[in-house]
């Protein structure tokens, strides 16, 4: 059984912003503990691999935010 719920898009686009942002905050939260400690442990265990990794799901995500916003 499964169930419909109507939701408008500004409520819809609020909810995906808000998300978004918060993943945001825990990808720039991650990047600075791999700069910290030099362990990579996102996508990549080697540090400076995934830093340039974060840094660009950082940029997209603040790409997609800023169309949204």
């Amino acid at each position: 059984m499964g169930y419909t719920i109507k939701v408008d898009w500004d409520a819809m686009q609020s909810a995906m912003v808000s998300a978004l942002k918060e993943d945001l905050e825990y990808l720039k939260k991650d990047l600075k503990k791999v700069k910290k400690t030099k362990q990579g442990y996102v996508w990549s265990l080697e540090w400076e691999e995934d830093v340039v990794e974060i840094k660009k799901h950082i940029q997209a995500m603040e790409t997609v935010l800023k169309y949204y916003s």
